[in-house]
Formats: C-alpha cells, structure tokens, sequence
C-alpha cells in the first residue's frame, strides 16, 4: 500500500489515501471534471478515448506528485509502472483508431497516428510531455468533429473556444501545482539550508565562546598572576620599607646615642669646672677662716695682756680707771663698736659657713647625681647596645625570614603558574581537539550539504529545462488561446450588456464558485483599482461601458496613465451616480485627473461624489461649477483650506443644483481651525453672492463635521440659507 495525499487545493479534504501499488488513484476533483460530449461514435467509442485522456490526466498528476515529493526508493518503481501503464493506453487508443481507418479520413487519421507515434515515443524520455498530449487529444476530437462537418462553423468556433479554455486552464492548473511543489521543494530546500547555516553559525558561536571563555580565564589567570605577583611586590616594598624603617631608626638611635655621649662629656666637662670651682672657694673660704682667727686670737691675746696689765696695775689705774671714766666709757663704746664688728664678722662667717655648707650640700648632691647620671649613661649604653644588637638580630632575622618566604613564594607561584599553565595548555588542547572535531564535523556537514546543493541545483536546471519546454508548450497553446480570444473580442460588440458582462465575467471572476454576473443600465459596478483583476480589466477594454445606475471607483493610484486613458476612452456612456475615489487614503493628485474628470462629469447624471482629495480654492470652485446642473453635488472627508470667503466669480450663475453633501469636511483632521465652523461659515458667504445657487439650494448634508447643529443654523440664517433643510446623510 501506498500513502497518497490529494494535491488538489480543497479536495477530499486533503485527507490521505490508502491504495494498491499498482492501482490508479482517482481524487474527487478528478472525477468532477466535466469533459466535453464528442459525437464520434460511428469512428470509435468514445468512452475509449475519454477513459484513455482520464487515464493521461491521473497519470500525470501521480507522475507529478511521487518525481517531485517523494523522488526517491520505490517512487521511480511507481514511475515506470505508470509510464508503463501510460505507454500500453496510447497502445490501445492507437488501436482503436486504426479500426477507424475504414470509415474515417485516411488522410486524418494518418496524421493522427503519426502524432500518437510521436506523444508515446516522446513519452518514454520526457513524462512531463502529458499535457501536450492531453492537448493533442483534444485536437484529435476537434479535427474529427471538423472532418465530418456535424456542428455548424459557429458552434466548432465556440465549441473550440471551450475546448481550448478547458485545456489552456488545465495546462495552467498542471503548470501552477508543478510551479507550487517546485517552489516548496525550492522553499524546502532552502529551510534546509537555512538550517544548516543556522547550525553552523551555532557552532560558530559555540566555538566563538569557547575562545571568548578560553581567552577570559587565560586573561582571569594572567590578572591572577598579575594580582599575586603584585601583592608579592608590595609584601617586598612593605619588608623593604620595614628594613628602611629599622635602619633610620638604628641611625637614630646611634645619633641618640652620639648625642647623649656628648650631653655626657659637657656634663662631665661641666662637673670638673665645678669642682674646680668649689676647690678655689674651698680653698679661699679656708684662707679667710685662718685669717679670722688670726686675728681674733691676736685681738684676745692683745685683751688678755691688756687685761693682765690692768691687773697689775689696778692700783695704778685706779685713779687713772676714775680718770679715765670717760676714756673707759669711750672705750667701752669702742668696745661695743667692736664687738659689734665681731659680731657682723661672726655672723659673715656663720653666713660664709652656711654658704659653705649649701656648698657642700649642693657639691655633694651634684656628686651623687653625677654617680647617677654616670650609672644611667652605663645603664643606657648598656640597653642601647643591647637594643642595637636585638634590633641587628631581629633585622637579620627579617632579612632571612624575608629571602625564606620570597624563596617559598617564588616557588609557590613558580608551582602555581606552572600548574595554570599545564591546565590552560590542557584546556587549550581539549578546545583544539573539540574545535578539529567539530570542523571536521562542520566540514563534512558542509560537503554533504554542497553535495546536496549541486544535486538540488541539477535537479533543478533539470526542472528548469523542463518548465522551459512546458512553458514553451503553454506559450503556444496560450498564444493560440488569445488569438482565438482576440478573434472573439472583436467580433464581439462591447455596446452589448452580455458581451460586456462576459468579458468582466471572464476578467474579474476567477473561480468556478464565483457566480456570474449579468449587466444592464439598473445595475451597479465598483471597480477597486488597487485590485490587479480590475486594473487588467480596466486594461482589456476596447469599447466604452454601456449605461449603468451606479459606478463607483475605489482607491484611485496617485498617478496612473491606465486610469487617465479609462476616465478619457472607456467611462461609461451615462451613469445616474458616482462615486469617485472611496475608501482611500487624503490624496493631492486630483490634478493629474483634472481634464478626464471634466469628460467624466459630463456623462453623470444625477449625483456626483468626490471623495478624499485636498482642494485648492480654485478647484473648488470649478468643481462647484462643472455641477451646478446636476441634482445634487458631494464632496466627503475633502480638506478644504478656506481662510477667507472664496470668489465664484459668478460662475454658478443659472445653478440648478438641489443639494450639496459636504460630509466629514470640516474635520479637524482634514482643517486647522482658528475657531470651530470658521471655514464652514467662509464657505457659505460665498456661496451666499451667488444668487441662482442660493436660490435653488434645498438642503445640505453636514455629518461628521464636529460642527454643532446650532452653530450650523446661526451661520446659514447669517449667510442668507435659512431655508435650507439639514440632512444626516446622503447619497
């Protein structure tokens, strides 16, 4: 069994189908089709050559489907059992046509079996050749109906049209389902590359951030190093600092000690003056002692005589004693004089003595505090020294601890290094390796992949090559279709309502679903000029439309020549209504359509609809003027730049116009405002100088302006269109 899925857009569902290996596949789309009635049954039944065109089609389409899906495995067994099946059908139609040999045209039937010779040899080599001879059958069936002359020259020419429409749209229905599986075998394929690429630029950028986290931790460690390295710097600096430390404070102290040796030596220098000093009052205290007494003891000695002598010679002196009462009194106060003196010396010397003693107090002390200050200056050398040589050892100490942990450090950061760098050269080489790898990988996918590009590539010249020749097929038939369709046209008259509704039938409406349209002058035509169906419709034309009710054209191009030359050559003959340019967007192109739309206007009747287009004052007016005969005029959602109060000029003298449609107008989308109804009321004064217009107006539509209802009342009563009636909507 086989997995079969109908290609048919909206066919079956699309559901899938089960079938036989060697059993033809029939969809419901194909047992729709409705195959013309051949009367050739007194040549060959014609139940043979229906079955047998069936049997090309349905081959065709499974050819199609398994060559282009599938392409592979049992599909080519599929493609010779069906060119098989294909070759034996041709086998027997040509069979069949040569019973018919007897009582057909030799010369006919000759030709057909040189033709069916050439479609199955042509089959073995080229199976996309099916459509040509599904055409070619088609032929066969024309040119025996022909031979026999059995329909009248008008009906073989309609009934040729038909028979060439139907297989100039199989042809095109062949060529878009084979041109639809080409370009999703093409899509397809090209998903696949984009997979492929996409997968390779994963790779790329896997093996980008493999190298980006390869560089980063080679940078993390180098800043590690770096950062180690740096401490290990300012450790050094802060020991070496340290050293410089302890070094200025040993020279300080030495300088101390300097100093205090040489405080030390002006002390000792100072003490021996002293001494020396006390040594020369010493000695001269010493001297003026023994000076003192010497002459205190020659004072006593000489008393102790004079006393001894008075002794003696108390008698004697007795009388010389009462005698010299007054020399003894004087003598007395000699005496005290002197005693006086001796007390001032005695109190001198007690006073030098005391002195002597402060002296020798002071000498002892400064002796004791020299013992001292020379005990301190033994005990300060003592500790300096001691000091200097802890200081030296705890120096050397340092200096050994130091060049121990510099030796230690080097080696810990010579073992750390070393290990960062056998791992990074190991990372290096597992990323080298998962990098080769993954380009061998890479480079064999992207062989693969080249090799399935050159394959497709082929294939696809080959598919190329063959659209080209079917495209060459369909090019003749198609020309053959159109010089039929122009011998057709022009025999056609357009003034005709069936011939036009046939062409705008067979130009506009596509598919079989959509219904038929029939014309006549009640009927209403919209025509969207953004539509590519209506733009080639509008193309086709040759004739003016007939009369119609309403047109309506939607969504006019900004400048487009093909719409000049229909406004100019093919408006309708009369229209009652119009509606130009609905549904756009605020154009300012309406003067590339200025003279066209003056023949335009012409030919409507009753209403005239302007829609979305920027208007000078000018245009306005002449818009204005051009209908000013007609029933009623509009101009919706226009922009209408009216500062001042525009002059007509008198050129809507004689207006007969009955009312004026001004919806969405005065938006403040489409106007900049200076004051709500301003342009409104500009408008309308100058419209009121126009006396016919003013006179015959009736009513006026207003909706969608942003203008309120009392406002619109006050400006009309001002401007002379009190009577005028306010509709909501019009037209």
């Amino acid at each position: 069994m086989s997995n079969l899925k109908c290609q048919h857009e909206g066919c079956c569902s699309n559901a899938t189908r089960y079938i036989p290996e060697n059993q033809l596949y029939l969809c419901d789309y194909d047992q729709r089709i409705q195959y013309p009635n051949l009367d050739v049954t007194h040549l060959v039944d014609p139940s043979v050559i229906e079955m047998t065109i069936k049997i090309i089609d349905h081959c065709c389409k499974d050819l199609m489907a398994f060559t282009i899906k599938q392409n592979k495995g049992r599909a080519f067994d599929k493609y010779e059992a069906l060119s098989k099946r294909v070759k034996a059908e041709l086998d027997y139609l040509a069979e069949q046509l040569e019973k018919a040999l007897d009582t057909g045209d030799l010369f006919i039937f000759s030709s057909i079996l040189h033709e069916a010779g050439e479609i199955r040899n042509r089959l073995q080599s080229d199976p996309l050749y099916l459509d040509f001879a599904i055409a070619k059958a088609w032929s066969y069936s024309a040119a025996v109906a022909q031979s026999k002359e059995l329909r009248s020259s008008e009906v073989v020419e309609m009934e040729l049209k038909k028979k060439y429409e139907l297989t100039f749209e199989k042809l095109k229905i062949q060529t878009r389902k084979t041109q639809r599986s080409h370009q999703q075998e093409i899509s397809d394929l090209d998903a696949q590359l984009e997979a492929e690429r996409a997968t390779s630029s994963n790779l790329r950028q896997e093996i980008e951030k493999l190298q980006d986290t390869q560089t980063r931790e080679l940078k993390e460690l180098s800043q590690r190093a770096q950062d180690r390295v740096s401490e290990l710097s300012n450790f050094i600096g802060e020991l070496q600092q340290k050293a410089q430390i302890l070094e200025q404070t040993v020279v300080e102290l030495k300088g101390q000690i300097a100093v205090l040796g040489s405080e030390l030596e002006t002390e000792q220098t100072n003490y021996q003056d002293l001494q020396q000093e006390v040594n020369l009052l010493k000695e001269g205290h010493q001297q003026e002692v023994e000076k003192l007494k010497k002459s205190s003891e020659d004072k006593v000695n000489e008393l102790k005589g004079f006393i001894k002598g008075l002794q003696n010679n108390t008698q004697d002196l007795k009388q010389i004693i009462n005698e010299r009462e007054k020399e003894v009194s004087a003598l007395k106060d000699t005496d005290q004089k002197k005693g006086s003196n001796i007390l001032a010396l005695n109190g001198k010397i007690s006073e030098e003595r005391e002195v002597f003693k402060k002296l020798q107090t002071e000498y002892d002390d400064l002796v004791e505090q020299l013992n001292q200050k020379e005990e301190e200056i033994k005990d300060t050398k003592k500790k300096l020294n001691d000091e200097q040589n802890s200081y030296r050892q705890d120096t050397q100490k340092l200096k050994d601890d130091h060049t121990q942990s510099m030796v230690q450090l080097r080696k810990a950061k010579d073992t750390e290094i070393k290990a960062l760098s056998d791992a990074s050269e190991a990372k290096i080489e597992d990323l080298k390796k998962t990098l080769q790898n993954r380009q061998k990988n890479d480079s064999n996918k992207i062989k693969d992949l080249q090799n399935n590009v050159k394959t497709l590539k082929n294939s696809l010249a080959q598919t190329k090559k063959e659209n080209n020749k079917l495209a060459e097929e369909v090019k003749a038939i198609s020309s053959d279709y159109e010089r039929m369709e122009q011998s057709l046209i022009s025999k056609l008259s357009i003034s005709d309502y069936s011939d036009f509704s046939l062409l705008y039938n067979t130009k506009i409406l596509s598919t079989n679903t959509d219904k038929n349209r029939q014309f006549g002058p009640k009927s209403e035509l919209d025509l969207e000029l953004n539509n590519p169906k209506h733009m080639q419709f509008l193309k086709s034309l040759t004739q003016r439309i007939p009369e119609l009710d309403s047109f309506n054209l939607f969504k006019i191009p900004v400048k487009s020549q093909e719409v000049k030359t229909f406004l100019a050559n093919y408006f309708p003959s009369k229209v009652k209504v119009c509606h130009f340019n609905v549904g756009s967007e605020l154009s300012s192109s309406l003067s590339f359509y200025w003279k066209e739309l003056e023949e335009m206007e012409k030919r409507v009747t009753d209403q005239m609809y302007i829609h979305k287009f920027e208007l000078s004052e000018s245009e306005l007016v002449d818009l204005l003027s051009a209908n000013k005969n007609k029933p009623v005029f509009g101009l919706r959602y226009c922009k209408l730049p009216l500062y001042s109060s525009p002059n007509f000029k008198g050129k809507l003298k004689g207006s007969t116009m009955d009312g004026l449609c001004l919806m969405g107008c005065f938006k403040n989308s489409y106007a900049s405002w200076t004051k709500s109804g301003s342009q409104f009321k500009n408008l309308m004064f100058g419209l009121s100088k126009e006396q016919d217009f003013r006179k015959n107006l009736q009513w006026i539509s207003l909706d969608d302006c942003c203008i309120e209802e009392r406002q619109i009342k006050q400006i009309l009563k001002a401007t002379g269109f009190g009577h005028l009636q306010i509709c909501k909507y019009s037209g």
